[in-house]
């Protein structure tokens, strides 16, 4: 893999340059790929492109042959793309469509080849999560040019149970929502307290950066982390004496529930 990642240079084609298309590539190493970006706002594939060196277009028929096409595009666009987008049979369709089955991008695009993706915005900064699976029909080389690929931009989960797309999806795709959702209400209940915003927020960041970084470095579980900071009859035992009482854990799980169920909803609405 070493000498072959070395050699290889391939073509890649964006279709879609929103957030989650962008976390993925600037990530990527530059000098492994030939860039082409199509957007339907212009500006956007034009600015995207600006920042990895390729080239911007404003009509799909525009692009050249390329390896591979990474569909950035909403779930909800794909019948859209289905009538105007017709990649070469031979290229790697790599989709990052929630919920979108490999089976249906197979006969919506009319090619064998397709990689789903499920990356998170941590994979702006380097430290996200990507789940990952392929069509038995994907060459191997280039799975791992895709997975080298995708080295840079965090943690890369292969799959093999196309059903643990949605969960993965649930969990570590929308997972930083849920942070930021925390993150936001601690911030405003601090700036209740007496803080101002900015020094709130700041110190809520600080907080969520230094429990993940000690959860990652720790050699205890995260409910042995918890039980470290909860002093019997303390503050901490106090709060999460409440949290239970809420049945914070059953309120987690019906909207893990929620997300997966939706992610099907999409596979049946956008076949």
């Amino acid at each position: 893999m070493g000498h072959l990642w070395s050699l290889i240079k391939m073509k890649m084609a964006i279709i879609g340059c929103g957030k989650m298309a962008t976390a993925m590539v600037l990530g990527m190493p530059k000098d492994k790929l030939e860039f082409f970006g199509y957007n339907p706002t212009f500006k956007k594939a034009e600015d995207l492109m600006a920042k990895l060196g390729g080239t911007a277009v404003s009509n799909l028929d525009d692009i050249p042959a390329c390896d591979l096409y990474l569909i950035g595009a909403k779930p909800q666009h794909l019948g859209v793309l289905k009538k105007t987008f017709s990649p070469p049979k031979d290229a790697t369709l790599i989709s990052l469509m929630a919920g979108i089955t490999i089976d249906s991008l197979k006969e919506g695009f009319s090619l064998e080849r397709v990689i789903r993706l499920m990356p998170n915005t941590p994979c702006l900064v380097g430290v996200g999560v990507v789940g990952l699976i392929a069509s038995q029909e994907v060459k191997d080389e280039t799975l791992s040019f895709v997975t080298g690929l995708l080295a840079n931009v965090g943690l890369v989960q292969i799959l093999k149970d196309e059903e643990l797309m949605n969960v993965i999806t649930a969990f570590t795709g929308s997972g930083p929502a849920y942070i930021f959702e925390v993150a936001n209400i601690l911030s405003k209940l601090m700036s209740e307290q007496g803080f101002e915003k900015e020094v709130a927020q700041k110190l809520v960041e600080q907080m969520i950066l230094g429990a993940a970084t000690l959860m990652s470095k720790a050699s205890e579980s995260p409910q042995e982390l918890r039980n470290d900071v909860t002093s019997k009859g303390g503050t901490t035992e106090a709060a999460l004496n409440i949290l239970k009482a809420k049945n914070l854990e059953g309120m987690i799980e019906s909207a893990i529930k929620a997300n997966i169920t939706r992610a099907q909803e999409l596979a049946g609405e956008n076949k």
